[in-house]
């Protein structure tokens, strides 16, 4: 495989390409082969992000929590959904054995849920939508 991956920055809705000579790459630790090349960002991509957050903060403190909770769950979802190839990834990336990805991909799902349940009754809406509670 080839460098077959180029992450850019997301940074106040816009992706970034990466700048000439800002990036890290990720190699396969058991044949060398580039994976990914990663941004390196800088300064002026920090400073870019938190005036992003900063300018988005205030509409999203406005948004209910039951409602902001609904990403989290979506996220959750996303890494269960995907959990297979999230633990090849790790496996190629890090030079773990399948098991020890697998592991450490449900272990991370489970702390990143913070005590999500599965049968949340508002999962899989959409922002701002809400079943009816009888």
């Amino acid at each position: 495989m080839t460098a077959s991956w180029q992450v850019r920055d997301y940074i106040n809705g816009k992706w970034r390409a990466v700048a000439p000579g800002g990036a890290l790459e990720v190699a396969d630790p058991a044949t060398g082969e580039t994976l990914a090349r990663l941004p390196e960002g800088g300064t002026p991509e920090l400073e870019a992000a938190v005036q992003a957050a900063a300018a988005a903060f205030p509409e999203w403190r406005s948004i209910p929590p039951e409602d902001r909770i609904q990403y989290l769950f979506r996220f959750k979802q996303k890494l269960e959904e995907h959990f297979e190839e999230i633990a090849r990834l790790i496996t190629r990336e890090n030079g773990k054995t399948l098991a020890e990805s697998r592991g450490g991909v449900a272990a991370g799902n489970r702390e990143r849920g913070g005590g999500l349940r599965d049968s949340d009754p508002d999962a899989g809406l959409q922002p701002g939508e809400r079943r009816q509670r009888h």
